[in-house]
């Protein structure tokens, strides 16, 4: 979770000053969150990777904005009401 977020503040920067961020970069992010949204439990949170917490899907709304385009992303994070699985 920790590099997702690193991740997301980086392209939060690029879009800040208005800058395509590499593609390599954006793809990296959206591979992070497809990752947590496969893992994730029935009632949304991911299960503890390593010394982490488990966290709730909310945690990735940041990150899963920059890919609007991912109905599955939207399904995931709203709890079934937007997008589709």
């Amino acid at each position: 979770m920790t590099v997702a977020n690193h991740v997301t503040e980086l392209m939060e920067l690029y879009a800040r000053f208005r800058i395509a961020p590499p593609e390599r970069i954006a793809k990296t992010l959206e591979n992070m969150v497809e990752a947590m949204l496969r893992m994730s439990e029935p009632d949304g949170s991911v299960p503890p990777l390593g010394d982490s917490l488990r966290f709730q899907r909310g945690s990735f709304r940041r990150s899963a904005d920059f890919f609007p385009r991912r109905a599955d992303f939207r399904f995931w994070l709203s709890g079934g009401s937007e997008g589709t699985p």
